[in-house]
């Protein structure tokens, strides 16, 4: 009799228990951390995908947006900001200037000074790209989004499309503007020739 009970009695022994609700729960964390994974890897190459169409729309095409989200994360790194966080300006960045969809072709891409109609319509950009990258409802889109938004604000208050003013600038715009404009201003374009370094640093 004292033989037949022993199977019941070691399962209801409290520590089996225990470890059986751990191991459980070990398992449910590593397959959680695995589709997050697999989420994050979606969300990566979906953008990755945008930042094609949006160079399309760049006087420099996909090498000047993948330049600024190497320079961004860079100076992030310089700024002493988690490898993580890093990362993800790295793949955020790029797409900055989605939003230039929403502009005309021909505006985009014109030579020489915008009427003012013309350049009421590109300082709708920011506003725009916005739109497009801050519903997808997942961190590195949401990054995008505020690097979209944000990175023609100056510290001065005279940028737009909300005029804001120093630290109330996000710190992911602040950084994709300064990779954004020392970029541009490095390589050639069809309003202007690239400046030497020196130039460019001293107008920054």
């Amino acid at each position: 009799a004292a033989a037949a009970t022993t199977p019941i009695a070691a399962a209801n022994d409290p520590q089996r228990q225990i470890m059986r609700v751990l191991l459980d729960l070990k398992t449910m964390i590593r397959q959680r951390s695995q589709v997050l994974r697999q989420l994050e890897r979606q969300h990566r190459d979906a953008l990755q995908r945008l930042t094609r169409v949006a160079a399309r729309f760049e006087h420099g095409g996909l090498a000047h947006c993948l330049r600024v989200g190497a320079v961004s994360a860079l100076l992030a790194d310089a700024l002493g900001k988690p490898l993580r966080w890093c990362d993800m300006l790295f793949d955020a960045a790029p797409v900055h200037d989605l939003g230039n969809l929403d502009v005309p072709h021909d505006i985009v891409h014109k030579h020489g000074r915008l009427s003012g109609a013309q350049w009421a319509l590109v300082r709708q950009h920011p506003l725009a790209g916005a739109r497009l990258l801050g519903n997808a409802g997942d961190p590195l889109h949401e990054l995008a989004a505020e690097i979209a938004l944000n990175h023609h604000e100056k510290w001065d208050g005279s940028g737009y499309p909300a005029r804001r003013l120093r630290t109330n600038i996000p710190l992911p715009a602040r950084i994709g503007a300064v990779a954004d404009f020392v970029d541009a201003l490095s390589h050639d374009a069809p309003h202007h020739p690239a400046l030497a370094e020196a130039h460019v640093f001293e107008l920054l």
